[in-house]
C-alpha cells in the first residue's frame, strides 16, 4: 500500500512538471521560433526599400574671379577737341597776357591737327586838314594752314611728338589810288618737335619748337600804265633755329 501511494505521487509530480514545461512563457509570442532538429529556420523578412528622397541640392557654382580693374585713362579715348592759349617765348615775352591761341583736333590714334585761319582787313584814312583830298590805304590778308602733331613716343603721362606744318598766306596792300596794289603770296612748310604732358585726360601742357624748312614767296605789284612787276623767292633751309612756344589746352 505504501509503495502504491509513493508511485502515484511520483507520477503526479512528473505530469505536473511536463505540463508546466509545455505552457508558453509570457512574451514568447514576440520571440522568433527556435529552429528544432530537422526543421530549417524561417527566412528573414527583407527590410522595405527606402522610398525616393528629396532631390539633392545642386552644387554651388564656383566663384568667378572678378575682372581686373581697368587703369584710369590719362589721355582722351575718343575723338576730342581742344582750345588753348599760351606764349611765344622767343625774344622778349610778357607773361601778363598770352599772345598765342589755338584749336586742336585729336584722333583716337593720338594724331592731332592744329588748324588756323586768318582773314583780316584794315584801312586807314588820312585827312591833312589843309584842303587836300583825303587818302585811304587798305590791307587785306587771307591765310590758312595746319600744324600736325604725330606722337612718336608715349611714356606714362608724357608724349614726344614730331611736328609738321603747311601754310598758305596771301596779303594785298592797296595804297590810295588806282592800279597800284601789291599782292604777296607765301607757301611755307615747317617741321619741329614737341613734348606734351597730360595733367588729366582733359588737360595738357605742351612745349613746342618749330623751324622753317621750305618757303615760296611771290610778289605782284601793279604799275599804272605799265605791266605788272613780279618777283618770286624760294628758300630752303635745313637748320635748327626754332620758334619756341608753350601752351595749355583744355579737351572736351
Amino acid at each position: 500500500m505504501r509503495y502504491s501511494t509513493l508511485a502515484l505521487t511520483i507520477s503526479l509530480a512528473l505530469g505536473a512538471t511536463h505540463v508546466a514545461r509545455a505552457q508558453p512563457a509570457p512574451g514568447d509570442d514576440d520571440l522568433p521560433p527556435t529552429p528544432s532538429m530537422g526543421h530549417p529556420a524561417p527566412a528573414p523578412t527583407p527590410a522595405p526599400a527606402p522610398g525616393p528622397g528629396p532631390a539633392p541640392a545642386p552644387a554651388p557654382a564656383p566663384a568667378q574671379p572678378s575682372p581686373p580693374a581697368e587703369p584710369l585713362a590719362d589721355r582722351p579715348q575718343s575723338l576730342a577737341f581742344a582750345v588753348g592759349a599760351g606764349y611765344s617765348i622767343n625774344g622778349t615775352t610778357s607773361l601778363e597776357t598770352p599772345n598765342l591761341a589755338s584749336v586742336r583736333v585729336r584722333l583716337t590714334s593720338g594724331l592731332q591737327f592744329e588748324p588756323f585761319l586768318r582773314l583780316a582787313h584794315s584801312s586807314t584814312t588820312t585827312d591833312t586838314g589843309t584842303g587836300a583830298p583825303t587818302t585811304t590805304d587798305a590791307t587785306s590778308e587771307l591765310g590758312f594752314g595746319a600744324l600736325v602733331r604725330f606722337p612718336l613716343i608715349k611714356h606714362k603721362h608724357t608724349d614726344l611728338e614730331l611736328l609738321g606744318s603747311l601754310s598758305f598766306d596771301t596779303q594785298t596792300v592797296d595804297p590810295d589810288g588806282d592800279n597800284n596794289n601789291t599782292t604777296t603770296t607765301t607757301i611755307a612748310v615747317g617741321y619741329g618737335i614737341a613734348v606734351g604732358y597730360w595733367l588729366s585726360p582733359h588737360l595738357q601742357v605742351s612745349l613746342s619748337a618749330t623751324n622753317s624748312l621750305l618757303s615760296y614767296t611771290k610778289s605782284d605789284t601793279q604799275v599804272p600804265g605799265a605791266d605788272d612787276m613780279t618777283s618770286s623767292t624760294t628758300a630752303f633751309a635745313l637748320q635748327w633755329d626754332p620758334q619756341v612756344f608753350a601752351m595749355i589746352h583744355l579737351y572736351n
